[in-house]
Parts: structure tokens; C-alpha cells; sequence
């Protein structure tokens, strides 16, 4: 039963190089559209796990088509 447990264990671990996902969201001053990185945005090539800094700058608000530097770091 023991080396059940282990083997459990091992499963539920997550790699040491698995990638980060940045938790701090982002809102469009605009419209309140909130950018949450777990999600992304994959309707417009932003994979989920993307964090802010790595958003492309030609990224927009899918909602109301303003700029990333529209956005404001939730609170």
C-alpha cells in the first residue's frame, strides 16, 4: 500500500520545470475587459500561461480594440 501511495504522490507532482504562470491580471482602462494569463487569449494567438510581458504589443482589447498599454495591473 505504501509504494501505492508513493506512486500516487509522484503523479500529482508538478516537474520543477514546469512553466509559471504569472497570477496578476490585467484590465482595460476602457471597457473592464480583464486579461487573466492561466486563460490567455487564444481567439487571438495568445496562448493560456502567457503572462503580461510576453503578450505581443500589436495585441488589443478583444472587446473594444484598444492598445495593451491601455491596460492597468488589477488590484
Amino acid at each position: 500500500m505504501a509504494e501505492y501511495a508513493k506512486s500516487v504522490a509522484a503523479l500529482c507532482t508538478v516537474p520543477v520545470d514546469a512553466p509559471q504562470c504569472e497570477s496578476e491580471k490585467w484590465v482595460c482602462s476602457l471597457c473592464g475587459y480583464i486579461y487573466d494569463p492561466a486563460e490567455g487569449d487564444p481567439a487571438h494567438d495568445v496562448a493560456p500561461g502567457t503572462p503580461w510581458e510576453k503578450v505581443p504589443a500589436t495585441w488589443s482589447c478583444p472587446l473594444c480594440g484598444v492598445d495593451k498599454e491601455m491596460f492597468k495591473k488589477a488590484q
